[in-house]
């Protein structure tokens, strides 16, 4: 619970950080805690709310999973809510997440609709491999969430090469070609990374 909380407040003390703290002649030490900086990317506040959530999602994970199952009305509802939350605030969530400059000193209200986007998706992959737990899919997705640091690293060592040279060239009907293509040769390199890593152990 107090993950939950540090999490919580986290998120919801960055508009008090940028506004009451972040000195703008004092830009040199201030950007890494907070602030709006246009060449400051994720500063402590509010991005400190996303590792603390997901300690705190570790410890209480199983405790959730037994909450959901054995309180399937309370639950539903629980989600129901979260749903319409998360479709209430897309339009602006959407939004944000394609201004780099507010995505990077997003506010708390993104902070909750990012929240509640995890929550969904963890939901929704919870039920589909515990439905379908022996096929290709499922053992799939569940090697890459073990797998996830290293994924994710090689994904944006890619993603962050591809973009100096591509940059706001490519149309928005590209996307499902890159993002399978990038998706791909991620999850090669990942597993190559795993083979040198076991062999070298």
């Amino acid at each position: 619970m107090a993950g939950i909380v540090a999490a919580v407040c986290s998120a919801g003390a960055t508009s008090f950080v940028n506004q009451k703290l972040m000195v703008p002649d004092r830009n040199y030490i201030f950007p890494f805690i907070g602030g709006t900086w246009s060449w400051s990317y994720f500063p402590l506040f509010p991005w400190l709310a996303y590792p603390l959530a997901g300690f705190a999602f570790f410890y209480f994970e199983e405790k959730a999973i037994i909450f959901f199952k054995s309180q399937k009305v309370v639950s539903g509802i629980f989600l129901a809510i979260i749903f319409a939350v998360v479709l209430y605030f897309s339009k602006t969530g959407f939004e944000t997440t394609i201004n780099l400059s507010a995505y990077y000193h997003h506010s708390f209200w993104f902070s909750m609709w990012a929240f509640g986007i995890v929550i969904l998706w963890s939901v929704f992959w919870q039920f589909l491999l515990n439905r379908f737990p022996k096929t290709y899919a499922g053992n799939f997705f569940m090697w890459l969430g073990k797998n996830i640091t290293s994924f994710y690293i090689i994904q944006w060592l890619i993603i962050g090469n591809i973009a100096t040279a591509i940059y706001q060239t490519q149309p928005l009907s590209s996307f499902a070609f890159w993002f399978a293509g990038i998706f791909a040769v991620t999850a090669l390199f990942t597993w190559l990374a795993g083979k040198i890593k076991v062999k070298l152990a």
